[in-house]
């Protein structure tokens, strides 16, 4: 399937119940339906302490698209806390 999109929803996984399963899903609406774009787990390096994202891609999707950073209305860059991390 190709997704062409730049617009990504990112939901907190509130059925999360162990590490294994992700802490949040990945999805694009096309058309009236939403896209499973993937998952994405809340990691912390080893090494710096530094809090990260990492995200596994739905298997079987051609997705292009551009990543910017979430910006809100007042052009502040967001914390931590704003985006749930």
């Amino acid at each position: 399937m190709q997704i062409n999109t730049n617009m990504c929803t990112i939901t907190k996984n509130k059925f999360k119940k162990n590490d294994a399963q992700p802490d949040y899903k990945l999805s694009t609406k096309m058309g009236e339906e939403f896209v499973e774009l993937g998952v994405a787990w809340m990691k912390e390096s080893k090494t710096s302490g530094a809090k990260y994202i990492s995200v596994k891609l739905a298997e079987g999707l051609n997705i292009t698209g551009t990543v910017v950073p979430y910006q809100k209305k007042t052009q502040s860059t967001p914390t931590s806390q704003e985006m749930d991390f």
